[in-house]
């Protein structure tokens, strides 16, 4: 364990101990925990990134930061916690705008890797037909893309702002991923009591109510992180 991965354990259970749910949970050993079962005490900053077939990802859609937690997931924690209204100005409500905005610039840079090719150059400027056709329809792409590039910019610039949050501030993931928590334990506790509310919404925040091997995995994150706990 290294100074940065202990600064970033007391982080976290500082920021999560001062989370409290309507019945006085608090989160501070469970967002220690999670930083541990999630990234290795936060060294990974993205996961769940591909697809069961293999294909990466958009980054909306992808596990982010410290405490792995989705673009979607931290709008709905932002918009619905009044305690964290101050980044609502951060929040783009509409879903669709970053992948428009991502998908746009993938396409951008694969047309300027064909304009910007010395191979394909060459051949252009020496008249070959196949190549004055690849790159005009090159051209056209790219400005097609670039249009709609600059046309997402200013509407994905929040998600934008959003995910770098997300990935490199660990305090930040610390505390959506701490409120997340306090969210879906008072929803497990409306579901299934008292005596099942809290290891059913640390299942919850990996994906399911019923969870038990997420659990027990996050459970031994939090006896190691109590070492650690100044």
């Amino acid at each position: 364990m290294n100074t940065e991965q202990i600064t970033k354990i007391n982080s976290a259970y500082n920021i999560g101990k001062n989370v409290m749910a309507k019945d006085g949970m608090t989160f501070g050993y469970s967002m220690t925990g999670i930083l541990g079962a999630e990234t290795t005490w936060g060294i990974v900053l993205v996961g769940d990134k591909y697809t069961k077939n293999g294909k990466l990802k958009s980054l909306y859609d992808s596990s982010l930061g410290a405490f792995q937690i989705k673009l979607s997931t931290a709008k709905r924690v932002i918009m619905k916690e009044p305690k964290l209204s101050k980044y609502r100005n951060i929040v783009n409500t509409d879903e669709s705008t970053y992948k428009q905005y991502e998908y746009h610039n993938k396409m951008v840079k694969r047309y300027l890797k064909i304009l910007s090719s010395n191979v394909w150059m060459d051949r252009y400027y020496k008249g070959e037909p196949k190549a004055i056709k690849t790159i005009k329809w090159a051209r056209k792409e790219y400005k097609k893309h670039n249009d709609m590039l600059n046309k997402y910019r200013k509407e994905a610039k929040k998600d934008i702002i959003l995910i770098n949050k997300l990935m490199m501030n660990t305090e930040f993931g610390a505390l959506i991923g701490a409120y997340y928590m306090k969210m879906v334990y008072e929803e497990a506790l409306r579901k299934f009591g008292k005596k099942q509310a809290y290891w059913k919404a640390i299942g919850r925040y990996n994906g399911g109510w019923n969870n038990k091997t997420y659990y027990n995995k996050v459970k031994k994150y939090m006896k190691i992180s109590k070492r650690y706990i100044k």
